[in-house]
């Protein structure tokens, strides 16, 4: 009997360990479409286009003016124009970028960089769920010299594991199964 135990111990910690995967740490290798979003966040003014997320990141232009670098961890945007550049007032006049890749990366997180130098941007214009980051920059003005750098954090969720990890594990069971009955008929034997 003793030895069944660790049998399904060590079966246990495999189902736990291939079922736990995590998902990607950042956006290198994702999808991600950028939308310019006017007069509210759910009107798409202008799609910007998907692009591929490389390791020095991809850019993304609104009307010639203003550029939005998305990196694997960050979102910068920067006045191209200039000149200074108004967001006209509206409910929402920004960017949403959004993940559109078959497995997401799970933001948990955005936070303003120090090197942001927008005046009146503060965490109030950012929101975010797990795949889509929005921006919204509605009655500030840019110049030349602005920036806005947010800091992406991203989490783990978990996976299902494969139909081939499941087979193995169930034979690891059935042959687990089949030396418990041999080891209490050897034991009956003797």
């Amino acid at each position: 009997m003793k030895f069944y135990f660790p049998t399904l111990a060590l079966t246990g910690t495999l189902i736990f360990a291939l079922g736990s995967s995590a998902q990607a740490q950042s956006l290198q290798g994702q999808d991600v479409r950028v939308d310019y979003l006017f007069d509210n966040q759910s009107t798409v003014y202008q799609t910007l286009g998907t692009q591929t997320v490389t390791a020095s990141g991809v850019t993304y232009n609104s009307f010639g003016q203003t550029d939005y670098l998305v990196t694997p961890a960050q979102i910068k945007i920067t006045d191209v124009f200039g000149s200074d550049i108004l967001f006209t007032p509206a409910t929402f006049n920004g960017i949403s970028a959004t993940e559109s890749g078959s497995t997401p990366s799970m933001i948990t997180g955005v936070s303003i960089d120090a090197a942001t130098n927008l005046t009146g941007f503060d965490t109030s214009r950012i929101s975010f769920n797990s795949t889509q980051v929005f921006i919204n920059l509605q009655s500030l003005t840019t110049t030349p010299e602005t920036t806005v750098l947010l800091n992406l954090q991203f989490g783990r969720t978990p996976t299902t594991p494969e139909p081939g990890s499941m087979a193995l594990l169930v034979g690891m069971g059935i042959s687990g199964a089949g030396f418990l009955v041999r080891r209490k008929q050897s034991r009956k034997s003797a």
